[in-house]
């Protein structure tokens, strides 16, 4: 994901109704959004808000990333 400028985060705070630092903390993994922020900056950015609130499993667009499963390397009996 690009990395917004100062300018372009007031824009989407502004429209989300929420304060700069708020979105710059959203956008950078620092802080988990509400749902209802997640649906708002997703609609100022198009950014999806599956993304903003499970980054582990879901990339950018909405789309489901892929988790490996691992194999335990010495079974306990």
């Amino acid at each position: 994901m690009r990395t917004l400028k100062y300018g372009e985060q007031t824009q989407i705070a502004q429209a989300c109704g929420v304060a700069v630092s708020t979105v710059s903390d959203v956008l950078r993994g620092k802080r988990k959004p509400s749902p209802k922020l997640a649906r708002a900056i997703e609609a100022a950015t198009g950014i999806s808000r599956l993304h903003l609130l499970y980054p582990d499993e879901y990339g950018s667009k909405g789309e489901r990333l892929r988790r490996h499963k691992t194999k335990p390397v010495v079974e306990l009996v």
